[in-house]
């Protein structure tokens, strides 16, 4: 994290994969962060039940 693309990938071909990955249309920040989000809602939800059940 915080380094370039061409450092933190280290050789050509990983480089060229990750640009390609990057300039693809089809896929969306919201595409690969949606995974997270959800476990992070099931997570959320596993807390506050967990809390409600206990006494005051």
């Amino acid at each position: 994290m915080g380094q370039t693309i061409p450092f933190a990938c280290q050789d050509g071909a990983s480089t060229k994969a990750a640009y390609r990955f990057l300039s693809n249309d089809r896929v969306s920040e919201h595409d690969i962060l949606s995974g997270h989000f959800h476990a992070s809602a099931q997570r959320v939800k596993a807390t506050a039940r967990g809390r409600a059940s206990l006494p005051p």
